[in-house]
């Protein structure tokens, strides 16, 4: 199976600082497990209104993603609680 690159926005950093040390771990497992299954079954959906984007459940918290299977590439944007993720 083909591994995907992983690119990950300067917002993320940000968006860690916010979450509590223990799920830390269970995030960065759940984002490395996307370079090799960027679509895990029961854990992702496509987000509406966009061509690329997904979200992926981890606990309370959502992680926003992109696809981009020509170059390979996954970018993650944002890492918040599900109440904030969606909030511009």
């Amino acid at each position: 199976m083909p591994v995907y690159e992983l690119e990950v926005a300067k917002s993320v950093e940000k968006d860690f600082k916010k979450i509590s040390h223990d799920m830390h771990s269970q995030i960065f497992d759940a984002i490395k497990e996307l370079t090799s299954n960027p679509f895990p079954e029961s854990k992702y959906k496509k987000l509406k209104g966009t061509v690329n984007s997904f979200r992926l459940r981890v606990g309370n918290y959502r992680i926003l993603y992109d696809v981009d299977d020509r170059s390979m590439t996954i970018t993650i944007y944002r890492v918040r609680h599900r109440k904030d993720v969606y909030k511009h």
